[in-house]
């Protein structure tokens, strides 16, 4: 099975992101084609799995797709930005970064099925590609509807 996994945020310093790493790892060893879509800010090393790292400014950012780090719901080490700090049109760039890589890696990948992270923007990315997809809920996605 062709599998694409897109989440809010990079593969470590995140709960849900050493949960996405960990499950491509093991989707992987197991026989799966598994590519992974999630907002960065510096380089990363290569997996056994396909990344899409979506390039988000910091200070050490050569080549960044989006003029701001990415955003957060509560922390994460390498970035203190959260979406609630986002203005109108910052969310409006983040919601279309999100949702037009996701539908780019969805025609070249060709996934049988997306496995969103968290409710928010990514089932929404999913939704938008016309493919099935599932959605797990990590926690501070909720705690951040919450707030908000």
């Amino acid at each position: 099975m062709k599998i694409l996994i897109i989440n809010h945020f990079p593969l470590e310093g995140s709960g849900s992101g050493v949960y996405t790493k960990n499950l491509a790892k093991e989707l992987t060893e197991i026989g799966h084609k598994v590519k992974v879509v999630f907002p960065e800010n510096r380089k990363v090393p290569p997996e056994i799995f396909e990344m899409r790292p979506i390039m988000f400014m910091d200070d050490n950012t050569k080549d960044s797709e989006i003029d701001f780090n990415f955003p957060c719901f509560t922390s994460h080490p390498r970035s203190n930005t959260t979406f609630y700090q986002l203005d109108k049109k910052q969310m409006r760039d983040y919601i279309d970064i999100m949702v037009r890589v996701t539908q780019e890696e969805a025609d070249k990948f060709e996934p049988d099925i997306i496995h969103a992270q968290h409710l928010w923007i990514t089932p929404y990315a999913a939704q938008k590609t016309d493919l099935p997809y599932v959605a797990t809920v990590h926690g501070t996605d909720l705690k951040g509807f919450k707030q908000d």
